[in-house]
C-alpha cells in the first residue's frame, strides 16, 4: 500500500513539457516512415516468392548495383544470360507484387 502511494505521489509530480512552439510534423510527413516500412515488407515478401536465381539477379543488379558482367561473375554465368534472367525476373516480381496487393 505504501508502494502504491509513493508511485501515485511521483506520478502526479512528473515534470511536464510545454509543447507551445514545437513544430509537429504534417500528416504526410508522419505517414512517410510507415509507408517506407510497408513498401520494404511487400517487396521482401514478393522477392521471397521468386526462384533463387531471379531473386539473386535482382539483388545483384538493383540492390548491390552491379553490372551484368559483375553479376555474371558472381553467379558463374555469362553476361547475356544475366540480362535474360533479369528480363524475366522483373515481370515475375511485378506479378508477385500484384498477387500480394501491390505496393502501398
Amino acid at each position: 500500500m505504501a508502494h502504491n502511494q509513493m508511485v501515485d505521489y511521483f506520478r502526479t509530480r512528473r515534470p511536464t513539457t510545454d509543447l507551445e512552439g514545437v513544430d509537429l510534423p504534417e500528416e504526410s510527413e508522419a505517414k512517410q516512415p510507415v509507408l517506407v516500412q510497408e513498401t520494404h515488407e511487400r517487396l521482401r515478401d514478393a522477392m521471397e516468392r521468386l526462384s533463387a536465381d531471379r531473386r539473386e539477379v535482382l539483388t545483384l543488379r538493383f540492390l548491390l548495383q552491379q553490372s551484368a558482367r559483375e553479376a555474371g561473375k558472381v553467379m558463374g554465368r555469362k553476361e547475356v544470360t544475366i540480362r535474360g534472367l533479369q528480363m524475366r525476373a522483373l515481370p515475375a516480381l511485378r506479378r508477385e507484387l500484384k498477387k500480394i496487393g501491390g505496393m502501398p
